[in-house]
């Protein structure tokens, strides 16, 4: 929970570019899983 308190006593600028970050992070962990089950698949049916 302290991670909680050390957001709140960051700057506001600071805070909305660690956000952005996060959010650039997630949607690049959710594109590489898509490519990697596409991958998959398009792997199972060229078999």
């Amino acid at each position: 929970m302290t991670g909680i308190g050390f957001v709140r006593t960051l700057p506001r600028s600071q805070l909305d570019e660690i956000t952005r970050l996060e959010i650039i992070d997630r949607m690049l962990t959710t594109v590489t899983a898509c490519r990697a089950a596409f991958a998959l698949i398009a792997g199972g049916e060229a078999q």
